[in-house]
């Protein structure tokens, strides 16, 4: 059994995302982090009463912001961060989350096939560090008021 590691406290969550919605919407002013830390807030209560939740707080293994640095097929360095690294009974996660605000189908659709290239260095990524594949998911934590998950 791996050992527990890295329990994130809500804050620390809630902290993540209110830089991820800084980083995407640049927010400068105070009142603009005032609003992103209320997003925030609606988007951490959302992920609280959603399955994920427990999924990732019962993980045996858990990182946040996971660096990796790889050489892609074409010879270029690939560096990024991953959101989220656990590992459960079903073997190594990821998830990345997002704060696209979609109200279509089509829109979430859209998104997925933005994301996609980047989901996919994770996944590689993942494979080089861990040596075995890891199922990989973007929550989007604003899709027409919900969370939804697209495995990719």
């Amino acid at each position: 059994m791996r050992p527990l590691v890295d329990r994130l406290p809500v804050t620390e969550l809630l902290k993540q995302l209110v830089d991820a919605i800084d980083h995407h919407a640049i927010l400068a002013s105070a009142a603009s982090s005032r609003a992103g830390i209320r997003l925030a807030e609606v988007f951490l209560a959302r992920l609280q009463h959603h399955p994920l939740w427990q999924e990732i707080d019962q993980a045996e293994e858990r990182h946040h912001e996971v660096p990796y640095a790889r050489f892609a097929a074409n010879c270029r360095l690939d560096t990024g961060y991953i959101d989220l690294l656990y590992y459960t009974a079903d073997g190594w996660q990821i998830v990345d989350f997002k704060t696209d605000s979609l109200r279509s189908l089509d829109e979430r659709a859209e998104a997925v096939e933005r994301y996609r290239p980047q989901m996919r260095r994770y996944a590689q990524a993942a494979l080089d560090l861990l040596r075995e594949p890891a199922r990989v998911r973007l929550c989007f934590l604003d899709d027409d008021g919900q969370i939804s998950l697209q495995e990719m």
